[in-house]
C-alpha cells in the first residue's frame, strides 16, 4: 500500500512540536524581558532549513518533468510500426531539407547523406593535391570499402559540384594517371561512426572525415515504418534553431508531451503527463540530436522516435490513472495530516498556556503560528 509522506513523518513531526515548543518556551522563560529577540533568534535556524528545502524541491522538480538528456544509451530496441501519423513540426525551417546542404552538421543521420555531406569537403581539398594552376582531368572514386550505391551517391553529388571535371568509380585497384585524383574511402567504428576520405594525387595527400549515426528513421520515416510492421510511431522535433542540446532536447521533449496526450483517452485529464512518464513507460524508441555551424554560431535540433502502439498507450494511460489516483490520496493524506497537526499544536498551546497560567499567552500563541506555518510550509513542501 503506498503510503502518503506525511503519514510517515507523523511521528517525527509529533516530536518536532513538543521538542520546539519547550525549547522555545524556556527560550522565552528565560529572556522573559525581551520575548521578541528569542523569536527573532529562533529565526535563524528555521531559515536555514527552509532554504535546504526549498533547494531540494527545486531540483526534485526538474528531475520529474527533464529525464536525464543522454536518454540514448539508456534506450531498449523496440519493435516498431508501419503505421504511423507525423505531425507538422516539419514545417519548422530548422527541419527544411535545405539545412544539411546549407550548414556542416556535426553528424548525419545515414551513411548515404554523410557522404553527400562529404562530396563538398573533398572538393575543397582538390587545389592542395593538384596546384593551384592545375585542374585534374578526371576524379577516380574507389569503391572497395562501400557499397557501389552509396559511392554513386556520392559521385552524382560530386558531379553537381564540379560539372566540369570528369569522374568514375573503380572497383578494382587502378592506378592513375598525372592528370587524375583519387578518392578512398575508409570506415572508422567507434561509439559513432566515421568515414574518412583520402583524396591523393602523386605524391600529395589530404585526408577529410564526416561522422554518422544509423537512424534511418530521420533520414526516410516512411520507408523505415514501412519495414516494420504491427506498430504505430510518430516523430518529435524541436520546433525552433536552439542554442544548446539542453534546449532542443526540451523543445522536442515537450513536443512528444503534446502528441502522446492527444492521443490518450479524452475522458481523463491527464494534466500530470510529462516525458518522464513518457520514458519511463518505454514509449521512446530512439533519438537523434545534430548541431550546425551556423553563421552566428552552432544551432542544435532533436527528433524523437516514439513508439505509440496501443499496447504502449495503454499501459502509459493506466500508469498516468494510478499516478493520478495516488495524488488524490496523497492529498487527502497531506489533508488530514495538516487538521491532525494544527489540533495537537492547539492542545499543546493549551496545556503550556495552563501550565504557565497564562503568564506568557501571546508569546505562546507567536510561537504557535509560527510552528504551524512552517510545518504546514515542509508538509505541502514535500507531498
Amino acid at each position: 500500500m503506498n503510503v502518503g509522506v506525511p503519514v510517515l513523518m507523523a511521528p517525527l513531526l509529533i516530536f518536532l512540536i513538543f521538542f520546539v515548543l519547550g525549547i522555545l518556551t524556556l527560550f522565552i522563560i528565560l529572556v522573559k524581558k525581551n520575548p521578541k529577540l528569542a523569536i527573532a533568534l529562533i529565526f535563524v535556524p528555521l531559515v536555514l532549513i527552509l532554504s535546504l528545502v526549498l533547494l531540494r524541491l527545486g531540483k526534485v522538480q526538474d528531475r520529474n518533468i527533464y529525464p536525464d538528456l543522454s536518454i540514448e544509451n539508456r534506450i531498449e530496441p523496440i519493435r516498431v510500426s508501419s503505421n504511423y501519423r507525423e505531425y507538422p513540426t516539419d514545417s519548422s525551417p530548422i527541419w527544411s531539407e535545405g539545412m544539411e546542404k546549407q550548414f556542416e552538421a556535426n553528424i548525419y543521420p545515414s551513411r548515404i547523406s554523410a557522404l553527400r555531406a562529404l562530396a563538398p569537403q573533398v572538393v575543397k581539398q582538390i587545389p592542395y593535391v593538384m596546384g593551384e594552376l592545375t585542374s585534374p582531368e578526371m576524379i577516380v572514386i574507389y569503391s572497395s570499402s562501400l557499397d557501389l550505391e552509396e559511392v554513386e551517391q556520392f559521385r552524382q553529388t560530386l558531379e553537381e559540384l564540379t560539372p566540369e571535371i570528369n569522374n568514375r568509380i573503380e572497383i578494382g585497384n587502378f592506378g592513375l594517371n598525372p592528370k587524375e585524383i583519387g578518392i578512398r574511402f575508409s570506415i572508422g567504428h567507434a561509439n559513432i561512426t566515421t568515414i574518412n576520405a583520402s583524396i591523393f594525387a602523386g605524391q600529395r595527400q589530404r585526408n577529410v572525415s564526416i561522422k554518422y549515426a544509423d537512424k534511418p528513421w530521420v533520414e526516410d520515416f516512411a520507408s523505415y515504418v514501412n519495414s516494420k510492421p504491427n506498430r504505430q510511431f510518430i516523430i518529435a522535433k524541436s520546433s525552433e534553431a536552439c542554442l544548446s542540446e539542453i534546449e532542443a532536447s526540451r523543445q522536442a521533449m515537450d513536443d512528444a508531451c503534446k502528441q502522446v496526450k492527444s492521443l490518450l483517452p479524452k475522458i481523463q485529464n491527464f494534466t500530470e503527463l510529462n516525458y518522464n512518464f513518457i520514458f519511463s513507460s518505454n514509449v521512446t524508441m530512439d533519438t537523434f540530436m545534430q548541431s550546425f555551424e551556423g553563421s552566428a554560431g552552432k544551432i542544435w535540433r532533436m527528433a524523437i522516435l516514439l513508439d505509440v502502439s496501443p499496447d504502449k498507450l495503454t499501459r502509459l494511460t493506466e500508469k498516468l490513472a494510478r499516478n493520478s489516483r495516488d495524488n488524490k490520496m496523497n492529498w487527502a493524506r497531506t489533508i488530514l495530516s495538516i487538521i491532525g497537526l494544527l489540533v495537537l499544536i492547539t492542545i499543546v498551546y493549551a496545556f503550556l498556556n495552563a501550565a504557565t497560567k497564562g503568564y506568557y499567552t501571546w508569546s505562546l500563541r507567536i510561537v504557535g503560528i509560527i510552528l504551524a506555518g512552517i510545518i504546514l510550509f515542509i508538509i505541502l513542501t514535500i507531498s
